[in-house]
């Protein structure tokens, strides 16, 4: 993408090195807008339907076969293309999300854990640090207090119901289709 903003740049420069292409600015409009067009499957439903799904893979196919004089942005093309069964499974399995912050984010508060603790002394110090994050995770990704849910724990009320039961409530809902 770099390598495309810098080719943006240069052709807004009127560089001499893109006199090959009969309308440089031309060209890059309208491959911006192919992106622009595909980008359609960021704003996918779940109900997408069978249609829209091959049009937007007829659209990408067309996008990503473009050829240009430029080798950098033709090696550009031929790797998206290539990535193009994974850039479109969501086509075929809506409810991939389209990012992965859940895991950076989960993956961020362990780090952010380790560096303020200057890590633990002993395997079972790093054991209960690993048991704590996770059940304060997993508490958060369900909407649960940890606090409270630690507490019910240790105090043997046991009024609130396990994570595990409420990730499989949480995980029937779905499959039925409702969402949470």
């Amino acid at each position: 993408m770099l390598k495309f903003c810098e080719l943006n740049s240069r052709i807004k420069n009127n560089s001499s090195s893109f006199s090959m292409i009969r309308n440089p600015r031309n060209f890059l409009k309208d491959w911006k807008r192919g992106i622009f067009k595909t980008a359609k499957m960021r704003s996918y439903s779940p109900a997408l339907t069978a249609e829209v799904a091959k049009q937007l893979d007829i659209e990408f196919d067309q996008l990503f076969s473009t050829e240009t004089v430029y080798d950098q942005l033709d090696d550009r093309i031929s790797k998206t293309r290539e990535k193009k069964k994974s850039l479109l499974m969501v086509l075929t399995m809506p409810t991939i999300p389209l990012h992965n912050n859940a895991a950076e984010l989960a993956a961020r508060a362990k780090v952010r854990k380790r560096d303020v603790s200057l890590q633990t002394v002993t395997d079972k110090g790093t054991k209960a640090n690993d048991t704590f994050m996770t059940i304060v995770q997993t508490a958060k990704k369900l909407g649960v207090s940890a606090y409270d849910y630690i507490f019910d724990r240790v105090s043997n009320k046991f009024e609130m119901l396990s994570l595990a039961q409420l990730i499989r409530e949480k995980s029937a809902l779905k499959d039925e289709g409702v969402s949470t």
